[in-house]
């Protein structure tokens, strides 16, 4: 068998020299996809668990409707804060949507020429 014949990407013996599709963007491999799924595992792990220690706590202390209390206070101001940031991120879209340019020039030499078609149009 030839050596030759082999065209797995990085074979010395195949006379490419460089990757099939230079513009493809690498994508992480399946070792490092089950690093980052454990590493956000971890992370939501941890945070039930801190979670988990208040609502026991609070129960212990038979205060479970001041634990209540708090965390829906939370949720409430974390909904309400984030309408008002999305109001205000979508009215600076429309803001920038309505201020836009209608035509862009690609160049300096039609930056120009528009300022002349500009002084032409009635």
């Amino acid at each position: 068998m030839d050596m030759s014949s082999f065209s797995f990407p990085g074979n010395p013996f195949s006379g490419s020299t460089g990757p099939q599709n230079p513009m493809r963007p690498k994508r992480p491999g399946p070792l490092a996809m089950t690093v980052i799924a454990l590493v956000i595992l971890g992370a939501i792990m941890v945070s039930m668990s801190g979670f988990y220690a208040d609502l026991l706590w609070f129960r212990s202390v038979d205060f479970v409707s001041v634990w209540s209390t708090v965390l829906t206070t939370k949720i409430s101001l974390f909904v309400f804060f984030g309408f008002i940031t999305s109001l205000f991120i979508t009215s600076n879209i429309y803001l920038a949507f309505k201020s836009r340019p209608i035509y862009v020039p690609l160049s300096i030499e039609a930056d120009n020429l528009e300022r002349y078609r500009g002084q032409l149009e009635p």
